[in-house]
């Protein structure tokens, strides 16, 4: 009974076997070409998150971010780069310059939290890396909806114990002396144009209502960072002037030689009607 079990369960489990391995090999097939150049051949999807698509393909794995594919994977699998946190800073702000929207960066650590030890309330001035931000700020419905609508969003992680990339630990590196991040979590603002509006204050971000102070500040800020870009709005009243002055030049020529008309003595030596009553 043992052995027909065993067979009935092998005829059962070798076709799903036989079509897992079949699909897998038809999936590597594929070839994708990033738009920064790069070829994978052999590829088989093996998953994605809300940001990057995982491959296996013929020289290893990879995982691509959406931007650097085509439209019509970046539809298949739903993204959206308006609701993605980036990590590649100058992608971040090459996609803030082309929306015009105000750019967005979280620099925090991910690896830091507040000791608590039993019975102790921890101290609310004590960093915690970022983590409260994250989850009091970041995850509030108000904070989603005027990012998904108004901002880029880019964060920059500076782990103190979980190992990271050497290229991305210098690329970090770099931005936080460039940007004068002194100490962290720092949240910034940029304009569209990359010029830093200043950073959004996160002192009370462990209170009650610190959540909705610093929303509160950041939505100010926003309005005033949106507003920065359209430097077109200086010429824009130049190119105005500019009609009026043109059509009005041609007839104002002669407007100032017609002034002096009107100011000429000829009207003032009609003071012969103030001298007729003297004549009688």
């Amino acid at each position: 009974m043992l052995n027909a079990m065993i067979r009935s369960r092998t005829a059962y489990f070798l076709p799903l076997l036989a079509g897992a391995l079949l699909g897998f090999g038809s999936a590597r097939a594929l070839e994708i070409t990033t738009k920064d150049g790069k070829t994978y051949t052999g590829v088989s999807i093996v998953g994605n998150d809300e940001s990057h698509l995982s491959i296996l393909h013929d020289q290893g794995g990879a995982k691509i971010h959406f931007e650097y594919l085509n439209e019509e994977l970046q539809k298949k699998y739903n993204y959206d780069r308006f609701k993605v946190w980036f990590t590649e800073y100058e992608l971040a702000k090459e996609i803030s310059k082309e929306s015009g929207r105000p750019l967005l960066a979280f620099f925090w650590v991910s690896d830091q939290a507040v000791s608590q030890k039993p019975g102790v309330k921890p101290d609310p001035k004590a960093s915690d890396g970022g983590a409260a931000i994250r989850k009091k700020v970041f995850n509030r419905n108000d904070f989603k909806r005027l990012a998904y609508q108004k901002l880029v969003l880019f964060e920059a992680d500076y782990p103190t114990t979980r190992p990271q990339p050497k290229e991305i630990r210098e690329r970090n590196a770099k931005l936080k002396q460039e940007l004068e991040i002194t100490e962290m979590p720092a949240l910034v603002l940029l304009s569209a144009n990359g010029e830093s509006v200043g950073q959004v204050p996160l002192t009370a971000s462990h209170g009650k209502d610190g959540s909705t102070d610093v929303l509160t500040s950041l939505q100010n800020m926003v309005v005033s960072a949106t507003f920065v870009p359209p430097s077109e709005a200086s010429p824009a009243p130049a190119p105005k002037a500019e009609p009026n002055s043109s059509s009005i030049s041609p007839s104002a020529a002669p407007a100032p030689a017609a002034a002096p008309p009107p100011v000429e003595p000829s009207p003032p030596p009609a003071s012969s009607p103030i001298a007729s009553p003297s004549s009688d």
